[in-house]
């Protein structure tokens, strides 16, 4: 992989410009935009391994001049919405929408940021950027509020562990009293949701990922996801039609055929787009958000900030853990391939639950 990629198209820059991963409008929310952050392990030093540490607005990452330009509006708008947000206002499922699409950005840029800063160390061959990640795969947002009203700040988690250099699908964002764990990962509650779901997932022979759908149930069963957040989380679902994995030529041959029908168009707010209505837990089920705005995004009750820390950090190495472990089947790879990749595989889930017991056993210290 080539070194100053553009983060959002993954291609050599145009007109290079700086992206700010975390934006310069949210630093200065959260604190003194001129303070200075530890950025996770750098994994080129010696060992014991150092912590970085950045000035907020040093922390930039190469990206095409057009491509940065296109993502202002999305900045902007979160803004907003953030605002709003840290106000305890009502949201809509636009609101929400636009939300889930920034913390998707934020996401794919730490890792993809944390690939540049570690020189690919680890190997990594992202097979997408921001702009291919944003909405294509199911995903979830756990909503925890502080009783601190008081305190401000800006940190994350979940992006200095191993699952997470080969697998971003999980981490937690704390803005002021709000602390956001985003989840993304294809089909991650399709089945659950009664969507076409893979009955079989297997990297080809060119190591390519794959997947076997069996037709959606058109069934709801709660709860969508096996994790427990705890009771004082406010979780917000929202399903995704992957089309980009199955359009023709694909690993399934006849997407039409499995989500061409008033179920899954019912689950849509944009069909076309495979975008999936935004929707909450209630005691009767799933209720979907609408264009009138509601409170029902926020949590049921408040906790310290050191239980939310500690719940989060759980949830986030927990959660990469239980998505790493289902790795698709390597049967069809060769045999020195095979005896690679289960290498990497082990050592990678290894490291990582070790960090994860750790984590867990440091519950006292924030209780």
């Amino acid at each position: 992989m080539a070194a100053g990629f553009c983060v959002f198209c993954g291609q050599r820059p145009e007109s290079k410009t700086r992206e700010h991963v975390i934006p310069a409008w949210l630093i200065e929310l959260t604190g003194d935009p001129r303070r200075k952050v530890k950025i996770g392990l750098d994994l080129t030093s010696t060992p014991p391994l150092k912590m970085r540490e950045f000035a907020f607005d040093s922390f930039t990452f190469p990206a095409c001049k057009e491509c940065n330009s296109s993502f202002s509006d999305l900045e902007c708008r979160v803004k907003t919405i953030l605002a709003h947000m840290l106000d305890r206002q009502p949201l809509t499922f636009v609101d929400l929408t636009i939300f889930m699409d920034w913390l998707d950005k934020v996401r794919v840029g730490l890792w993809l940021g944390g690939i540049m800063l570690n020189k690919n160390c680890q190997g990594v061959r992202p097979s997408f950027h921001i702009i291919q990640r944003i909405g294509s795969a199911d995903r979830l947002v756990a909503v925890y509020e502080t009783s601190d009203d008081n305190w401000k700040g800006l940190t994350w988690g979940g992006t200095d562990s191993p699952v997470f250099h080969f697998m971003p699908s999980c981490f937690s964002l704390t803005i002021n009293r709000f602390c956001f764990v985003s989840v993304s990962s294809d089909f991650l509650f399709a089945q659950r949701i009664g969507l076409s779901y893979p009955e079989a997932r297997y990297f080809d022979e060119a190591g390519s990922h794959r997947v076997s759908l069996a037709p959606g149930t058109k069934t709801l069963s709660l709860p969508l996801f096996s994790y427990d957040f705890g009771a004082a989380c406010r979780l917000i679902w929202q399903p995704a039609i992957p089309w980009r994995q199955l359009m023709p030529g694909g690993p399934d041959s006849d997407p039409l055929g499995l989500y061409d029908n008033d179920y899954v168009r019912d689950m849509c707010l944009d069909y076309e787009a495979g975008v999936g209505k935004v929707f909450t837990a209630t005691p009767s089920g799933l209720e979907a958000f609408s264009g009138l705005g509601s409170t029902c995004w926020l949590p049921s009750f408040t906790q310290s900030r050191g239980e939310v820390v500690w719940r989060s950090a759980v949830a986030v190495f927990e959660i990469l853990g239980q998505l790493y472990r289902a790795q698709p089947s390597l049967e069809l790879l060769s045999q020195a391939e095979r005896r690679r990749v289960q290498h990497v595989t082990d050592m990678t889930l290894k490291a990582h639950e070790a960090l994860t017991r750790n984590i867990i056993a440091q519950k006292d210290l924030w209780f």
